[in-house]
Parts: structure tokens; C-alpha cells; sequence
């Protein structure tokens, strides 16, 4: 790969872990720190059969906060984005599938899960796996060191 590929491929991971660890560091903590937001949280849960949906709804914004604050840093980006994954992929498959499993043409049915945000976030979680966090990050800068 040639310099400047470099270049757009790491501004495009940094752009992918700011935007995604953005997104969830806000949103845990919001669902930590207002009462409606954790309420939400807390009844998604419920909807969706997820085991122990009291403390959960405490855990799970922690970590979304936790691992996306990471992800911002690209400080342990590979183990924050397999738990934003997790998160990710355990919301699509209990809260989105309803949609895509419902009544309707198939085609409206895949055009729903597309659509879902939590299926971007998947895709965008395992890139970041996969690719690694750039050059623009501390696990980078911890790399040279």
C-alpha cells in the first residue's frame, strides 16, 4: 500500500472509532445519568428476553461508556470493539428483529435491517477488529514505543 493510501485509510479508521466511540460513550452516558434514558434501557431489555434486565441495564450502559471512551483514545481498540459488538449484535438480534421478522415483502423486511443503526455498528465494530485502530492512536503510539 502506497503512502497515500495510508493517509485515507488511517483518517477513515480514526473518523470510524470517533464516530462510533463517540455514539456510544454519549449514550451510556446518558442512560446512566438520566432517569428516562435508563428507563428506556431497562424496558428495551425486558422486550427483548434479555436475562436479569435490572442489573443489566446498569452494566451494559457502563461498558458502552467505557469501551467507547476507548475506542475515541484507540486505547485497547480490539477488546472495546468486540464488547461494543456484543452490544451491538445482542440489540440487533432481540430489539431489530422484530422488524426484519415481521409482516411484509422480503425485500422491506432486509431493507429494515440494513437500516438499523446497530447493524452499522456491527459492520463498523468488526472493521475496527479486523483493521486494527491506525496510526492515529494510542495503541499505535503504544506500538513504537
Amino acid at each position: 500500500m502506497d503512502g497515500s493510501s495510508l493517509v485515507l485509510l488511517d483518517g477513515a479508521l480514526l473518523i470510524a472509532r470517533l464516530v462510533v466511540g463517540l455514539m456510544f460513550a454519549t449514550s451510556g452516558w446518558m442512560k446512566l445519568t438520566r432517569a428516562d434514558r435508563r428507563q428506556a434501557m431497562l424496558q428495551s431489555l425486558r422486550e427483548g428476553g434479555i436475562p436479569a434486565a435490572e442489573p443489566m441495564a446498569r452494566v451494559v450502559p457502563a461498558f458502552e461508556l467505557a469501551a467507547g471512551a476507548f475506542l475515541v483514545l484507540g486505547l485497547a481498540t480490539g477488546l472495546a470493539a468486540l464488547a461494543l459488538l456484543t452490544i451491538s449484535a445482542v440489540a440487533l438480534v432481540t430489539v431489530t428483529a422484530k422488524d426484519v421478522l415481521g409482516e411484509g415483502p422480503w425485500v422491506l423486511r432486509i431493507s429494515s435491517l440494513l437500516y438499523a443503526p446497530e447493524t452499522l455498528l456491527v459492520a463498523l465494530t468488526a472493521l475496527l477488529i479486523a483493521a486494527g485502530p491506525g496510526a492515529l492512536s494510542f495503541d499505535a503510539a503504544l506500538a513504537r514505543s
